[in-house]
């Protein structure tokens, strides 16, 4: 009877180790699809930042377009007499004496230290 007793104790306890290690391995793989390289939180990081990636080419694609119709506007075949007489102004730094000037630097920071 001694002999019964310890064999389904080492049953239970099989059952007991086999059903730990099922558990265990469950966790692993949730905790992984959760928090992993390629988890859910890896994957809406991702989407936010691709978010941003195509906000940015955006941008840099409304820049462009009015980039190249700035040039556009100096070639020589399309002349924009306005246009060329303000960039002159601007890069030059003249200006006629009936006309006032306002130059605002963008760059400087309004905090001290």
């Amino acid at each position: 009877m001694n002999y019964l007793y310890i064999i389904n104790s080492i049953k239970g306890s099989k059952k007991i180790v086999f059903s730990l290690l099922l558990i265990f391995l469950l966790a692993y793989f949730i905790f992984h699809s959760i928090y992993g390289n390629k988890g859910i939180i890896a994957y809406f990081t991702l989407n936010q930042r691709l978010e941003k990636a195509y906000a940015e080419l955006e941008d840099s694609r409304a820049k462009r377009v009015e980039l190249e119709h700035r040039v556009k506007l100096l070639r020589p075949e399309s002349l924009d007499r306005d246009m060329l007489d303000q960039e002159a102004r601007r890069v030059l730094g003249v200006a006629s004496p009936k006309e006032q000037v306002f130059t605002v630097n963008l760059n400087s920071s309004k905090t001290k230290n």
